[in-house]
């Protein structure tokens, strides 16, 4: 018999109050002031609770982590700034997260992201250095070394929808010219969300889901690209109410992307579109069969739009989305999640070919400072199980309603923040156990809550 878990509203909040010292020492107060002249203390405290509930007699799972991320980064000195930071993480209760499902064998996904996916029975020892850098700051510009505080790009990204986000090492360049912004980097070592090790990216892409080759293979990929890291181009240019953006990437031995997003802003409208098209790297033609990453025949492409309307206290969206049939669109989940103008928590395009994506988003200012409400509908049609030519991970085709309420509070308590998102998900066609297991036909409650100083 199965334990049915009820969602009793598990809270934690987190009041800080501030009282000023009075000082008699004037000495003592200089060196309180020359301490905190030279480094600023910043972070975020994250309590995270989730309750995904499956279909009929399949397990449900329920958990509670609570932890952090706290860092410092020093004032510039002749043009130069060092950051450090670290991250933490617990639980605090739980069901069992590794009791196998009795119907398919597996257990618990999202409840287990909390934790480390890489040591699933390790809730307590989960610390992990996040930044580590030095960055030297022109009047343009600026370039960074080691871990690092980078610019979120539509795929590589933080994406920190967990107790902790993915990370990055490598070099950063940033520069501005007028209008027009130019970031360029190589990154070689990862940490990946959900893990409490850095990877270099031959050990890192792949440490997750491998999904299946076309023909219908398991693939396994990890470790045989023989990849040293990724090279980035994100270029930035506004004029007037129209801006456009320029990425490539290219992943040492796997792939090359190239992805273009223009946009448009008036006063109520905004209306945006993006392309991108990837092509696999020619060592990928001397790997075997099962182990590549991506078939040298396939050339994944994605065409994105939406147009959004902004009245007072409102905005609503419509995106669509088509990923055409000339193959499957591939990117590492190690390293991010896509960011098409489709893509809604527990939803993304990456494994797909030949289907099509729409969303509709409706969001409205609840008439309280900081309180606002979202509701999101998004359809995939075309996935089919077992058709692997454009189905990595051999999922069916879905709707998915996300309900999201956000609110910040003001004043002394400023910098406390809530989210309580609802997700249900159902596939159209396959309900089969092992297909809607972990990833389709649930209803879950996540309930974050963040300080941020």
């Amino acid at each position: 018999m199965k334990n049915k878990i009820f969602l009793p509203f598990f809270f934690l909040s987190f009041l800080l109050t501030a009282q000023n010292k009075s000082l008699n020492d004037v000495t003592d107060v200089q060196k309180e002031n020359t301490l905190f002249s030279f480094v600023s203390l910043n972070g975020t405290i994250r309590n995270y609770f989730i309750s995904t509930m499956n279909e009929g007699a399949l397990e449900d799972f329920a958990t509670n982590a609570f932890g952090g991320m706290v860092g410092i980064k020093t004032t510039p000195f002749k043009g130069f700034t060092a950051g450090l930071s670290g991250s933490f993480a617990f639980k605090t209760f739980y069901t069992d997260l590794n009791v196998p499902d009795t119907l398919t064998g597996m257990a618990s996904k999202y409840e287990q992201e909390l934790y480390n996916i890489g040591d699933r029975r390790n809730y307590k020892d989960l610390y992990r250095l996040e930044t580590f850098y030095l960055q030297y700051q022109h009047a343009t510009g600026n370039i960074s070394l080691g871990k690092l505080e980078i610019t979120d790009t539509p795929l590589l990204n933080r994406s920190d929808g967990r107790m902790n986000p993915f990370a990055f090492q490598g070099l950063w360049i940033s520069q501005r010219l007028g209008d027009q912004r130019f970031n360029l980097a190589w990154i070689d070592h990862i940490a990946p969300r959900s893990t409490y090790k850095w990877y270099s990216f031959n050990d890192g892409i792949g440490l997750t889901n491998n999904g299946f080759q076309p023909d219908g293979t398991e693939a396994d990929y990890r470790y045989t690209a023989q990849t040293k890291g990724i090279g980035i181009l994100d270029y930035h240019s506004v004029y007037k109410r129209l801006a456009w953006r320029f990425n490539y990437w290219y992943l040492h031995n796997l792939l090359h992307i190239g992805m273009i997003d223009i946009s448009y802003s008036g006063k109520h409208w905004t209306t945006g579109l993006q392309y991108s098209l990837q092509t696999a790297d020619r060592y990928q033609e001397q790997v075997d069969y099962h182990s590549r990453y991506i078939q040298p025949d396939e050339h994944g492409q994605v065409l994105s739009y939406v147009i959004a309307y902004q009245p007072e206290h409102w905005k609503f969206s419509f995106a669509y989305t088509h990923a055409f049939d000339s193959g499957r669109y591939l990117f590492p989940r190690e390293l991010g999640r896509d960011q098409f103008f489709t893509s809604i928590s527990r939803s993304r395009l990456e494994g797909f070919g030949n289907m099509d994506v729409i969303t509709l988003t409706g969001t409205h200012d609840l008439y309280v400072k900081g309180l606002d409400l979202t509701i999101q509908y998004t359809r995939l049609f075309g996935p089919e199980t077992n058709n692997y030519t454009f189905n990595k991970y051999n999922l069916d085709a879905y709707y998915q309603i996300n309900t999201r309420i956000h609110y910040e509070v003001e004043g002394i308590l400023k910098g406390l923040k809530f989210d309580l998102l609802y997700v249900y998900k159902e596939n159209i066609h396959d309900r089969n156990a092992a297909v809607i297991f972990n990833k389709s036909n649930f209803h879950q409650i996540n309930l974050i809550t963040n300080f941020v100083f």
